[in-house]
């Protein structure tokens, strides 16, 4: 930190003007607030009278500062306040006088328009007198000022007003929003500034700002900003705040996944503020294309996204509340109980899965731990936790402890796989295939769900099947014992404003159903799934000859699927 060389600064004769640079938000202008009340607690202030701080963010003109400099002014003692009190007196007498239209000045009449400039001029001369200046934000500086005119103002009150200044400014965003600004610096440095000085904290010391460790700070908070390298205190204080908000409205809710949100928080949080050049639409953060740009080939996409690629977030559904957050400052929870639930419910699952792995690990890295240490604790992990661990996993623990000549009940297999259903309502061959259960156990698991979806209302298979694009065409399977009767009561009875999706999606007519059932599966081989449509379309048949108005209707229902063919 620079404290010696601002210390230098106050108590030199020589150095008038000094340049602390740094990036945007490490904490510039804090520093040196707090810099300056340690020095006005310890008396290093010398001659020094008064300080004033000034940002030059949309700042226009010269006139406009030195406005900006008096307004702001504060005495730093009560002894430099009364100098600056009787130094105020000579143009107290002279401000007396602006009431009037006009008035004389050495002999001379001057309208008050003009009047006012010799003013302007008259508070510089007799009142800004060893001050000690900052101008803060100047790469922020409007491009209606002029930076010559600017850097004449700050060489006048160094050399003519005895003032010392300090140039706080971000140096590597000059350039970007004001060249001629940049350019102009560089060529009077060495006329106007004195001393340059960088303040470049590190990680810890801003987040003892930020965020006080006694204050509860949170380990993943820890790990994304030090993992980032990111020492921007706003950002930081965004990412407390956030955290802070999420830990309130989640509360003791889904304990499984608190640990993994507030890492999504604080990561989040360091790209959509720090990040903005690589992410212009905060949406693209949870797209498909986020991991395209860290995979980027490129060196130059390497090195622009790598403080992102060591972070390893990895976006989600429900963190899309997150940027809700940032956009909006607060979020509707409700909207996102089920995709909270699920990930919660995943989360836990893949804890005891874990779990099962290190039990498991104690047999492959070494013999170190013996035969009854292990199956025991494999056993007594089963018994607790198979019907919340995968299918595959439970297998494999039982298969082992069985080649171990240790017996398992058959019942944990069972709880792993009803748990299984549970979650899974759908059966997902792959998944089943991908865990290498054996074909015993995979055909079992097969019935089951056969028996499951078997009976379930023709209603809700149909709608499954034929009432989005979203179709399994393998469930046809489970239509297969069900009767001309059943078709022809589901067919006859079936009013769509009674009937809906779990999604809560209705569905427009019969026709729709069974006319894009009969045209998705009209090719099907299977000798069972012939006979599902060969009973559908003898129902239809059977309506056809039931009345005249029945007749037409089946009569529309089949110019449905020729139009849609």
């Amino acid at each position: 930190m620079p404290r010696g060389s601002l210390e230098e600064f106050l108590e030199s004769d020589t150095i008038q003007v000094l340049e602390l640079k740094g990036d945007w938000g490490v904490g510039k202008t804090y520093y040196f607030q707090n810099f300056l009340a340690w020095a006005k607690h310890n008396d290093k202030l010398g001659k020094i009278k008064a300080y004033s701080y000034v940002s030059l963010f949309g700042c226009a003109s010269v006139s406009s500062l030195e406005a900006s400099i008096f307004a702001s002014h504060e005495p730093l003692s009560d002894k430099a306040g009364a100098r600056l009190t009787s130094a105020s007196k000579p143009i107290k007498s002279f401000l007396d006088k602006v009431g009037q239209a006009t008035m004389e000045l050495g002999g001379a009449r001057f309208a008050f328009g003009t009047a006012s400039a010799l003013i302007d001029g008259l508070i510089r001369k007799y009142y800004i007198k060893d001050f000690l200046i900052c101008f803060d934000d100047i790469e922020r500086m409007s491009q209606q000022m002029s930076p010559s005119a600017f850097l004449g103002l700050v060489s006048s009150l160094k050399e003519q007003q005895n003032c010392k200044i300090l140039l706080i400014y971000n140096y590597d965003k000059l350039g970007e929003s004001n060249q001629i600004l940049r350019q102009t610096i560089e060529e009077y440095r060495e006329k106007i500034i004195d001393r340059e000085v960088s303040l470049r904290p590190t990680v810890e010391e801003n987040m003892a700002i930020a965020w006080p460790s006694k204050m509860g700070r949170p380990s993943s908070f820890e790990h994304v900003f030090k993992i980032s390298t990111c020492a921007n205190i706003r950002v930081m204080r965004k990412a407390r705040w956030a955290v802070d908000y999420f830990s309130r409205i989640l509360g003791d809710q889904w304990p499984n996944i608190r640990e993994s949100f507030q890492l999504a928080v604080s990561s989040l949080t360091v790209i959509y503020y720090s990040r903005k050049d690589l992410f212009p639409d905060p949406s693209s953060i949870l797209a498909d294309d986020f991991f395209k740009h860290l995979a980027a080939e490129s060196q130059m996409h390497r090195a622009q996204y790598e403080s992102i690629s060591r972070l390893g977030y990895t976006p989600a559904p429900h963190h899309n509340m997150i940027l809700d957050f940032f956009r909006h400052g607060s979020v509707d929870i409700d909207s996102y109980k089920g995709l909270l639930q699920a990930n919660d419910i995943n989360e836990r699952l893949s804890g005891f899965n874990q779990k099962c792995d290190r039990i498991l690990s104690n047999f492959g890295s070494g013999f170190f731990v013996p035969h009854d240490q292990l199956t025991r604790e494999l056993l007594e992990f089963l018994q607790l936790h198979s019907g919340e661990i995968s299918i595959g996993k439970a297998y494999g623990a039982i298969d082992f402890l069985d080649q171990c000549g240790i017996e398992v009940d058959p019942i944990l297999l069972d709880h792993a796989i009803l748990s299984h259903m549970e979650r899974e309502p759908q059966l997902d061959s792959y998944t089943l295939n991908f865990s290498r259960l054996p074909d015993a156990v995979r055909e079992d698991i097969q019935r089951r769900y056969d028996a499951k979806g078997a009976s379930q209302s023709i209603s809700h298979l149909m709608q499954s099947l034929a009432g989005s694009n979203g179709w399994n065409p393998d469930e046809i399977r489970l239509l297969r014992g069900r009767t001309e009767s059943e078709w022809l009561e589901w067919i006859s009875s079936f009013n769509p404003s009674q009937e809906s999706t779990e999604s809560g999606e209705f569905y427009s007519d019969i026709f729709h159903l069974v006319a894009t059932f009969l045209k998705r599966f009209e090719s099907v081989t299977d000798a069972d799934d012939q006979a599902t449509l060969e009973k559908i379309r003898g129902v239809l048949e059977q309506l056809r000859a039931r009345s005249p108005v029945d007749r037409l209707r089946v009569e529309m229902l089949f110019n449905y699927m020729d139009q849609n063919s």
